[in-house]
């Protein structure tokens, strides 16, 4: 006896001899194309399992490209921490006081031969477990990394994380934008506070229109004592440019750069400030205030 696939539909004259009555063409409404599947068609469960199988293959396939996208543009992208150390170097007086979270793995590495290192690591050994403490025990700067404040909210008892956002000493000066919270171990947020006896001057808001000045360059005019930088100084400038509550950065970028590449990069050179904005938008038209702030 023969045996057969039920996935298969025989044309009708293999066994009734009538041409007249094709089960291919009942079953797919069309002739079969000769010399390719001959007098057999799938039947139609059968196709719908096979399209299924197909839909589900090509989701797995984007699905790991996707993935496999992600991974080259963490591994490509320099770590936060890397930026955030290379920062503090250029921009942090030599024998600051400065507290870091964990440094070398979930913080950047702070050189102990060039400043004062507290630490704050959730452990009872910490030189700093609060504000207030830090503030006791002099320290000037504050490193902090995602992977403390995001990932252990639940150890903060002293509310440390609260009171660098709120309290008027504190100014958030660099942040490091880290990655999805997934990828946080590989590109954490890192957040570079400064900590002053009292709160600094904070400039009226800048409301006149923005010259547009390159590509993504903008510029506007600044009157009063703050020294700018200069080819002499090409870092002495102690204004830090926000927008709304954001710090913008890094200062004292090459102008070609702020112009070219923007990414908030800013430079205050005699008179005049020469930014960007944080995703390259138009100032005039985004609805955010901009506005400086004098560490002098």
């Amino acid at each position: 006896m023969e045996r057969r696939n039920p996935n298969i539909v025989r044309d009708a004259t293999d066994e009734a001899g009538d041409p007249a009555v094709d089960d291919a063409e009942a079953v797919a409404g069309v002739e079969p194309e000769p010399g390719v599947l001959g007098d057999i068609v799938l039947c139609p469960a059968f196709a719908r399992t096979q399209a299924a199988t197909a839909g589900l293959v090509a989701v797995a396939l984007w699905t790991s490209t996707a993935q496999l996208l992600a991974n080259e543009r963490m591994l490509w992208r320099e770590d936060t921490r890397y930026a955030a150390a290379r920062w503090i170097v250029e921009n942090i007086p030599e024998g600051a006081r400065v507290v870091v979270e964990d440094p070398g793995g979930y913080g950047p590495v702070v050189d102990p031969t060039r400043y004062e290192i507290g630490l704050h690591n959730f452990r009872p050994e910490d030189d700093v477990t609060s504000l207030a403490e830090a503030y006791e025990k002099g320290y000037e700067y504050f490193v902090a990394s995602a992977l403390m404040y995001q990932l252990n909210p639940q150890l903060d008892t002293e509310n440390l994380y609260r009171d660098l956002e709120t309290d008027p000493r504190v100014v958030p000066v660099m942040v490091f934008p880290g990655m999805s919270l997934e990828d946080n171990f590989h590109h954490p947020e890192i957040k570079i506070y400064r900590l002053y006896e009292a709160a600094p001057e904070r400039i009226a808001p800048i409301t006149h229109f923005f010259p547009q000045d390159g590509r993504y360059g903008w510029l506007f005019h600044l009157d009063g004592p703050w020294k700018p930088d200069s080819e002499e100084a090409p870092t002495r400038s102690l204004l830090m440019l926000y927008e709304d509550d954001h710090p913008l950065g890094p200062p004292h970028s090459k102008h070609d750069d702020i112009r070219e590449r923007g990414g908030g990069r800013y430079s205050h050179w005699e008179e005049w400030i020469l930014f960007s904005t944080s995703d390259n938008t138009d100032p005039n038209r985004n609805g955010r205030k901009y506005w400086v702030r004098s560490l002098e």
